[in-house]
């Protein structure tokens, strides 16, 4: 029988397991849903990754279960993958917000898993472009800005900003778009656009909470002022704070906003206010007088210092002298001088002490003034121009003695000192005490220039010129004192007879030139003239010094020097304009007198008689006069007999030598010869050298009986002859005592003397060559007698006739006229006159126009203000005719690259210029290939100018992308047109106005507009010297305004090392004044031959830049010289202290030229 097995358990009880496990197998088991919930698998495995996939795969629309998927595999590090598994989720139109918020973060996550390089910038652009999905989807926008605040982390800031930008149209409340303005504001000014942060915060003013608005508007002012807008900073402040009553912090807060802004009514509004709330406030106060006194509003002042008196125990020294000016100022020198008598007590203040003196003399407070001066005396504390004041005030009250024994006291302390030495020589010379003044200044170790004038005034005073003549040989350096030692010479040299003196200082002041004599050293060179007769000279200085005087005693004497150089037309134009332009012309003898010369000149006798006769009603004493009118009737003896009788008994009362002669020939000539011969023999004394006299005398001795003295006294005059025949005068009475007395052969040598050529229309000297010439036509010699007759005129037709005829020469070729350029170039470097000087340069210079020839190396270091180019190269210049071309080749080096990414490479510059003159007119026009960043440019420009009258010219020009001067960058990165046109005004010779109005436009390299507007150049420019050396002073106005685009371009960024704005780059507001002066002698560097070598400059210049508010102070300085013939050697350095972009400039230049041709 077989044994049934024993079992553990029955069959029931093995189903009934069999189906808790597997119930318990069902429920444990997760399901779907499960793998829907992200927050399930936080530490996934492989396993649970499959099931996923599985589970993925049998619903592929699953969005939970695919963001799980997606969420397990970034968890394990499978980012690839999961950014597969989130592909389809994220090509949907409209995307899920949480799987676009995971998909975000795991681009984040493959972002930070790429190193470095351009795979990295490739994902950063790939996540800004998901970034720009993220915002066009339909979310709330504060969960947008929710998803996108992790982008910041890994987007650049432009690009965040972009992002919230497009969001910014999407929010709906007031407190939506305040965070986001928030936040766009804190990026901007991130990003050092503090204004734009301002900007993007004002419109949200009246959003934000009234309790946080303060704060908020703070904010605002704080990015205005950092942006430079401090106007809309003030504004801010006063819209938050409309009420006047402000607190003093406020008051505090609101001037220095004020003072940024430049608001001086705001600024002087709370300053005001501030101190009147706080009248014991001194530091307040003073602010507020300060403020007034800049104002110029003395009365507000006098109330301030009022306050300031009251709490004398805080005032500063400042504070007191303050008080006391403003005080003078007002009117009150009662008040104000025992707080400057206090604070010179106080401090010892030289001012302080001068004011008191001053107000103690002008109020006369005698004793005040006393005391301050005596007692500073007395304790050593007066300086010597204290000494000074108060010998004055001793002086003041009679007390000469006290006045000199305090001076004297003064140098035994300052034994140096010139100005207490000077009072008291002053003092002492008015008091006529001059030997005491000669001794001291003969005992002075050293006298100065004008030390020693006043020595040789005091010798001339105590009657010893000799010794002041001598002490006055020496030229002192300033040109006043030189002036005063040569009067003085002069004035001496007169007095002392020294006409060698007299000779030496009218050769010096000939040798001046016109600008460096003054009007009394012109007057002294006119009297010298005279003096040694160069009567042309003198009349010429008698011209030009009536037209720069109207003085009529300076036509007077240009009438006289034209009847002494025999200019009888021109004397009568004299007369007629002296007449016209002087009233009182007849009233004045000398007027009639020359009148009456020239009727008597044209044979008007009786005019001239009653000329005389005028101004002898005028002058009836006047020997001279009466001399004249007897000479006149003397020629007219039988006209006027009875006259001419009373005339000569007149003059015979009382004659001097000089009557003699018209006393002797005038009784001969009334048939009286014994009274005659009587006045011959009382002129013998002086004339017995006389050779008219001795002729004249022997013809009266025959007369009246005494035919041998006669013969004696002929004689004598043909000895005289022999011993001095050098004058015309000489020869003609020679001549004549040699026919008379039969002597042919002294005859002959008197022709033999005479000029055979020569024109003249002296009737003297035509009146001797024929006389000469008919003697030799009668002694048989007509060959003789033709070469003594003067050119025809239609008076010795008869005689001879015209031979020839000069002609004028052919004009000069172009081998003349190079010849005769050379030539005078040469002359250039020899002695000659200032008119020889002025006439050869300017022809030269027009020759020098059509043989302009030159060939110039160098090199040139120009600042730029962030760096230094070097500039080397070769220009070429020939002028033909008209025409001038021009061609130069350089290389450029910059020494570093500023704000540039890197430094500009060496690079090659290339220029062509023509231009042309003819007539009034001239024009230009000039092609360059300049090297621009990285690459070259073609800049073109042409200009016309025109002189359109002697004193006005007019110009216009265009240039075409020219370099731009505001910074170095932009000298490189951009390019300049500008379009201008001038004026110009010469109201005299010395004096030019200029103005030019330019039209601005500055593009990139890309012809992106940066920046467009105008500039505005105003001169004036005023010669002083024209040469010896050139000396011009002018004074400018620049105006340059700019309206600059927001942005540089991407390509000009590119370029530089750092992000930068357009007023970086580019001048938004220039204006300048200035004033400068410069000394120059020719043109160093210049392709033409300007001066004679050496050739130099010197220029100062000092200005205002208007715009910044600062001083700008400028130097030149060049030197050119001949080296090795026909060229020049030329180095030249110039600096200023701030060019457009504020930086300094300098700028050195060497060249080397040559002028081929000669």
């Amino acid at each position: 029988m077989r044994r049934s097995r024993e079992s553990f358990f029955s069959l029931p009880a093995l189903v009934l397991m069999g189906a808790l496990i597997a119930l318990a197998l069902y429920l444990l088991f997760p399901r779907q849903a499960v793998f829907e919930n992200p927050d399930y698998l936080e530490t996934p495995d492989a396993l649970s990754i499959a099931y996923l996939e599985v589970l993925l795969r049998s619903d592929s629309d699953n969005i939970p279960l695919r963001l799980s998927l997606a969420r397990a595999l970034g968890t394990t590090g499978q980012l690839e993958r999961a950014d597969q598994v989130m592909a389809p989720l994220m090509a949907q139109q409209t995307v899920p917000e949480e799987a676009f918020a995971y998909y975000l973060e795991l681009q984040a996550q493959r972002l930070f898993a790429i190193p470095e390089g351009p795979r990295r910038e490739a994902r950063k652009d790939q996540l800004f472009a998901d970034a720009q999905a993220l915002v066009r989807q339909s979310y709330e926008p504060e969960r947008i800005l929710e998803l996108l605040r992790p982008a910041s982390s890994w987007l650049s800031q432009p690009r965040y900003l972009t992002l919230l930008q497009g969001v910014e149209d999407r929010m709906t409340s007031p407190g939506q778009r305040l965070q986001l303005a928030r936040e766009i504001a804190r990026l901007e000014e991130a990003q050092s656009r503090p204004g734009m942060a301002a900007a993007t915060l004002r419109p949200y003013i009246d959003t934000v909470r009234p309790e946080a608005r303060d704060e908020f508007i703070d904010n605002i002012i704080r990015l205005e002022l950092a942006g430079g807008n401090p106007k809309a900073a003030l504004a801010l402040f006063k819209q938050k704070l409309p009420d006047t009553r402000m607190s003093e912090p406020a008051l505090t807060e609101g001037i220095r906003l004020a003072r940024l802004a430049g608001s001086a009514s705001d600024e002087a509004t709370w300053i005001r206010q501030r101190a009147d709330r706080h009248p014991g406030n001194t530091a307040y106060q003073r602010e507020l007088l300060t403020f007034q006194l800049a104002a110029g509003n003395l009365k507000a002042a006098l109330n301030t210092i009022r306050r300031l008196q009251k709490t004398p125990d805080r005032l500063t020294r400042e504070d007191q002298q303050t008080i006391a000016q403003v005080l003078e100022w007002n009117g009150l020198p009662q008040e104000a001088l025992p707080v400057w008598v206090s604070l010179y007590r106080q401090t010892g203040s030289a001012q302080a002490f001068q004011r008191s003196v001053d107000l103690a003399r002008g109020l006369f407070q005698w004793d005040t003034l006393r005391m301050l001066l005596t007692e500073g005396a007395r304790q050593k504390r007066l300086q010597p121009d204290g000494y000074i004041t108060l010998a004055d005030a001793l002086v003041g009250s009679g007390r000469f003695d006290d006045a000199r024994e305090w001076l004297t006291d003064g140098r035994s302390r300052f034994p140096r000192s010139d100005t207490l030495r000077e009072r008291l020589l002053t003092l002492l010379v008015n008091l006529r005490d001059f030997p005491a003044a000669i001794e001291l200044l003969e005992n002075e170790p050293r006298l100065s220039d004008a030390d020693r004038i006043q020595l040789a005034s005091l010798y001339w005073r105590t009657r010893q010129p000799e010794r002041a003549l001598a002490l006055l040989d020496f030229e002192p350096q300033d040109r006043q004192l030189a002036e005063t030692v040569q009067i003085m010479r002069m004035d001496l040299a007169s007095s002392l007879g020294r006409t060698d003196i007299l000779e030496r200082d009218y050769e010096s002041l000939l040798a001046r030139s016109d600008t460096e004599l003054t009007p009394n050293l012109k007057e002294r060179l006119l009297n010298l003239a005279a003096l040694f007769e160069d009567y042309p000279r003198a009349l010429s200085l008698s011209e030009r010094l009536f037209l720069e005087t109207g003085e009529p005693r300076f036509l007077a004497a240009i009438a006289e020097y034209q009847l002494a150089l025999g200019q009888w037309q021109e004397l009568e134009q004299t007369l007629e304009r002296w007449q016209a332009e002087v009233p009182t012309a007849r009233n004045n003898p000398r007027y009639w007198s020359l009148r009456a010369l020239i009727h008597q000149r044209n044979d008007e006798v009786l005019a001239a008689n009653d000329a005389y006769r005028a101004a002898w009603e005028l002058a009836p004493d006047d020997e001279n006069l009466m001399i004249s009118w007897a000479w006149l009737q003397l020629a007219n003896a039988e006209q006027f007999a009875d006259t001419l009788q009373a005339l000569l008994a007149r003059i015979g009362d009382t004659p001097s030598p000089a009557a003699y002669p018209v006393l002797a020939y005038g009784y001969s000539a009334l048939g009286q010869p014994r009274r005659a011969l009587n006045w011959f023999r009382q002129g013998m004394d002086t004339r017995s050298d006389d050779i008219e006299w001795l002729l004249a005398t022997a013809r009266l001795l025959d007369q009246t009986g005494a035919p041998g003295t006669a013969t004696d006294l002929r004689q004598k005059a043909a000895k005289r002859l022999q011993e001095d025949p050098s004058t015309r005068s000489s020869r003609s009475s020679r001549f004549a005592v040699y026919s008379e007395e039969g002597l042919l052969k002294l005859a002959w040598q008197t022709l033999a003397t005479f000029p055979r050529s020569g024109e003249g229309d002296d009737p003297d000297q035509r009146g001797l060559r024929e006389t000469l010439a008919y003697f030799a036509s009668n002694q048989g010699d007509t060959l003789v007698a033709e070469a003594l007759l003067p050119a025809p005129d239609g008076r010795n037709a008869a005689v001879r006739q015209r031979i020839g005829q000069t002609l004028r020469s052919a004009p000069e070729n172009r081998e003349q006229q190079t010849g005769r350029y050379v030539r005078q170039l040469d002359r250039l470097n020899s002695p000659m006159t200032a008119e020889q000087q002025r006439v050869t340069m300017q022809d030269t210079v027009n020759l020098h126009q059509t043989f302009n020839r030159a060939i110039q190396v160098g090199s040139r270091w120009q600042n730029l203000g962030n760096f230094t180019v070097q500039r080397s190269g070769i220009t070429g210049q020939f002028s033909e005719d008209e025409f001038r071309w021009k061609l130069s080749a350089s290389t450029l080096k910059a020494s570093d690259s500023g704000r540039l990414i890197s430094t500009p490479g060496r690079s090659s510059e290339t220029s062509f210029e023509v231009d042309r003159r003819s007539g009034n007119s001239a024009w230009s026009l000039s092609v360059s290939q300049l090297p621009r960043y990285q690459q070259d440019d073609l800049a073109i420009s042409a200009a016309f100018d025109q002189q359109w009258s002697d004193r006005i010219a007019f110009g216009a020009g265009y240039h075409f992308q020219e370099r731009t001067p505001d910074s170095a960058e932009a000298w490189w990165l951009t390019r300049r047109d500008r379009a201008y046109a001038s004026a110009s005004y010469t109201p005299f010779s010395r004096l030019n106005l200029n103005a030019q109005l330019e039209q601005l436009t500055v593009n990139s390299m890309e012809n992106d507009q940066l920046a467009d507007g105008y500039g505005l150049d105003l001169n004036a420019t005023y010669t002083i010297f024209r040469n010896d050396p050139a000396w011009i002073i002018s004074a400018g106005y620049r105006n340059q305004q700019l309206s600059l685009a927001e942005t540089l371009p991407s390509s000009t960024l590119a370029a530089l090392d750092q992000p930068l704005d357009t007023a970086s780059l580019l001048t938004e507001e220039y204006e300048r004044i200035g004033l400068g002066t410069r000394w120059f002698h020719g043109s160093p560097h210049a392709l033409y031959r300007s001066t004679p070598s050496p050739r130099a400059f010197l220029g100062l210049d000092a200005g205002y830049v208007l715009s910044t508010s600062t001083a700008e102070i400028g130097v030149e300085v060049g030197l050119g010289w001949r080296v090795l013939g026909d060229d020049e050697l030329a180095l030249s350095g110039r600096w200023s202290s701030e060019g457009l972009d504020g930086n300094g400039r300098t700028e050195f230049n060497l060249t080397y030229t040559i002028y081929p041709g000669r």
